[in-house]
């Protein structure tokens, strides 16, 4: 779980992921507060100056843009931005194979799922090819359109780990209680 803020950026109020390193959470904490001053409504968005302003270097963050996925960011912005933005969210699983096949930006797609007791996983997700998950491997893996999928089968393998349990050599998520073996 990495620490990010949605952010309605441009006229449009198109969404910006904004996602950093755990480790950052301090400083991306102020950043957000200084965001949460200038949107206090959901029709209220700030320029693409102001966001620059408050989070300065923007190499440090994942940035994902509302690509194919209203309310999309705009095109002037996704330029302003420049190659800080490698890789855009989509709606739908057809349009992430269009993207995917086309030129423009490493599409993903997501769940808009909130974690309740006793709800489902999600059904929507993006499945990347990395050996380790950290924010630096993820913004490389994104560059390259080969390393994203929507489903476990491309591009990854399952393994068998225990007589009654197969891994996914892309992400495997073991949920437990305090002392309840996940470690083992």
């Amino acid at each position: 779980v990495f620490p990010g803020i949605e952010i309605n950026i441009g006229a449009n109020g198109g969404h910006l992921l904004v996602i950093t390193e755990d480790s950052d959470t301090d400083d991306f904490s102020e950043k957000c507060s200084k965001v949460e001053g200038k949107i206090s409504h959901s029709t209220d968005w700030i320029s693409v100056n102001e966001f620059k302003e408050i989070f300065g270097n923007l190499k440090k963050y994942l940035l994902i843009p509302h690509y194919d996925k209203t309310p999309h960011v705009d095109k002037s912005i996704l330029s302003a931005l420049g190659d800080n933005i490698v890789v855009g969210e989509v709606s739908s699983p057809k349009k992430f194979i269009y993207c995917k096949k086309n030129d423009g930006l490493t599409p993903v797609i997501f769940s808009d799922w909130r974690p309740v007791e006793c709800g489902d996983l999600p059904v929507r997700q993006t499945y990347v090819d990395v050996g380790s998950i950290s924010l630096k491997t993820l913004k490389k893996c994104l560059v390259d359109k080969s390393k994203v999928h929507l489903t476990d089968e491309e591009g990854h393998h399952m393994f068998q780990a225990l007589p009654n349990l197969r891994l996914s050599s892309g992400l495997s998520v073991i949920i437990g209680g305090r002392s309840s073996g996940k470690t083992y």
